[in-house]
This record gives structure tokens, C-alpha cells and sequence, in this order.
């Protein structure tokens, strides 16, 4: 019965404290997607370069280096990263922005890697018309923004201000 237990015991588990090993393991994951978070600014506003060369002769360093599918599963492992970081996210709003993002980003994964499948790994990228590359681009920019919110609240977590 709950009727001997105090109002803690009462509330559910605690969020992690500083020392605890749920607390470790978020600040571990936490610089993790600190360290990723500068790749993946770099590949948000530079995406209108990228996408020019992807379009550009197949012999571009980018087609052979960082292709498309390539891309999407740097994006993909990144956005699995922020939400294992679930509780790195001070209230419901930016886990619903973090769902959000991770859920778009892993279902253009997922397309991408079913379509390599159907194709037998050949084909990475359908050819995208200008306005496709302006939608592309735009969302870029406004994913930069969130990248930038979610490093900062990982700064404040690990500096335990929330």
C-alpha cells in the first residue's frame, strides 16, 4: 500500500542527481551531443553547397565522400542521440520539438536506406528540383536553430542550471 510512504517515495523515481549513475551517464551523453552538434551545424548551413554539389558531376569529392544516404545517417544518429537524451530536456515542449525533429529525420532515413535496398544500393539520390532545394535548405536553417537550443540546454544541464 502506499499509505506508509512518504511524499518522495510517493512522487515516483527522482531526476537524476549529480553523482548518481543515471546523472553520469546523462552529462556522458550530453557531451556526446556536444561534440556532434558543430558537424552538424556545419552540414545545416552549408546544405545549399552540399545539395549544388550532389547535383554536380559524380566524380565531386562530396558524391564519393558524403553521399545522401550517407548524410541522412549522420542526421539520423544524431537525432537517436538527442532522444536518448530525453531527460536532458527541461519540459514538455522541447520534448515535443526533439520528438519532432527525430521523427522527421529518422522517416527520411528510413525512405532513404528502403529505397537503397529496392534500388541494390544503387541510385542515392533522386534529383531534386529548385523549389525542393529551397524547402530542403529553408528546414536546414530552422533544424540550425534547434541544433543551437539543443546544445545550449545540454550546456545547462550539465552545469546543472534548470
Amino acid at each position: 500500500t502506499r499509505e506508509g510512504l512518504t511524499q518522495e517515495q510517493k512522487a515516483g523515481p527522482l531526476p537524476a542527481t549529480a553523482g548518481s549513475r543515471a546523472w553520469r551517464s546523462m552529462k556522458s551523453l550530453a557531451i556526446i551531443i556536444l561534440a556532434y552538434t558543430p558537424i552538424m551545424l556545419l552540414i545545416h548551413v552549408s546544405t545549399g553547397k552540399i545539395l549544388e554539389a550532389w547535383n554536380g558531376p559524380d566524380s565531386s569529392w562530396i558524391n564519393r565522400r558524403f553521399p545522401p544516404q550517407r548524410a541522412l545517417r549522420v542526421e539520423a544518429l544524431y537525432w537517436l542521440l538527442v532522444l536518448a537524451g530525453w531527460s536532458l530536456w527541461p519540459s514538455s515542449i522541447w520534448k515535443v520539438l526533439v520528438a519532432v525533429f527525430a521523427a522527421i529525420h529518422l522517416s527520411f532515413w528510413l525512405a532513404g536506406e528502403l529505397r537503397a535496398i529496392r534500388l541494390n544500393g544503387e541510385g542515392d539520390s533522386p534529383s531534386a528540383g529548385a523549389r525542393a532545394h529551397r524547402v530542403i535548405i529553408t528546414f536546414d536553417l530552422i533544424e540550425a536553430v534547434m541544433l543551437v537550443i539543443v546544445a545550449l540546454l545540454a550546456v545547462l544541464y550539465l552545469a546543472h542550471v534548470r
